[in-house]
């Protein structure tokens, strides 16, 4: 056997289905971002569904976890078995600590959202001097509005909102008047109006036209074969797609395909 054939063998071995099962299933983590992520149980979001068939379609199990996400990078930086993080942004400061998919699963606006009656709209950062911003603890958020936030400094009151499901609470604070104005996934935080019969007393206005917004599946760099990982997950949703797998399960969550 020479020796390229060799190496090759053995990495195959090293991610053999067999193995990972042996040191157990790959894990799936993300916050509560429904209808990217939602609660586990028969419709556990569609980037869920997507990496559970991807790696079956590679020969691979995986479970489902939720939790806080500044809790869940922590625990990431941590991790020495396969993981899967879900619904991550492509920028600078992701892919030095994640390897991604090449292209997104699917692609959502962050919007922000006042209540009916407000007549404020998003033009640029500046116009954000006087309000009082609801964003999400330990989220990233594109460079242009991070730096313009920085810029404003004290004319702009930020509201920082933790926990697995930060959009039930930004919705709050919006009608209580804690927050008048707030960021967020745009098809997270209509579905939350809905959920919560809000529909008529808040709206969109305006989103963050910069940067990626597409969201990627991605293996944390320190881990072993981070890359390869990446790769049999391009690989299995390569599968979804050509099946058109990929585009029933978008549908069924009401996701266009990227």
């Amino acid at each position: 056997m020479k020796k390229r054939d060799l190496a090759k063998w053995l990495l195959l071995w090293a991610l053999s289905p067999a193995e990972v099962r042996g040191n157990g299933d790959v894990v799936l983590v993300a916050d509560l971002q429904c209808p990217h992520t939602c609660a586990p149980g028969l419709e556990p979001g569609y980037l869920v569904e997507v990496a559970q068939r991807a790696l079956e379609a590679k020969g691979f199990r995986s479970r489902y976890e939720v939790g806080n996400w500044a809790r869940l990078r922590q625990n990431l930086a941590q991790a020495t078995t396969p993981h899967v993080v879900l619904g991550l942004v492509r920028d600078a400061d992701t892919e030095k600590t994640y390897r991604l998919t090449q292209r997104p699963i699917a692609t959502v606006p962050n919007c922000f959202f006042v209540r009916q009656s407000d007549p404020w709209s998003y033009r640029q950062p500046s116009s954000l001097a006087g309000r009082k911003l609801g964003l999400n603890h330990g989220y990233e958020y594109p460079t242009g509005l991070t730096a313009g936030l920085q810029q404003l400094g004290p004319k702009v009151t930020i509201n920082r909102v933790a926990g697995e499901a930060p959009a039930p609470q930004h919705l709050q604070m919006l009608l209580l008047g804690r927050s008048d104005t707030v960021l967020q996934d745009r098809l997270v935080f209509e579905r939350e109006i809905r959920r919560s019969r809000a529909v008529g007393k808040l709206r969109s206005a305006g989103c963050v036209e910069e940067g990626d917004d597409g969201f990627y599946l991605g293996v944390p760099a320190h881990l072993p074969n981070a890359s390869v990982w990446a790769q049999r997950l391009d690989q299995g949703v390569a599968v979804l797609t050509q099946s058109g797998e990929l585009a029933r399960i978008l549908a069924r969550y009401g996701v266009t395909e990227r």
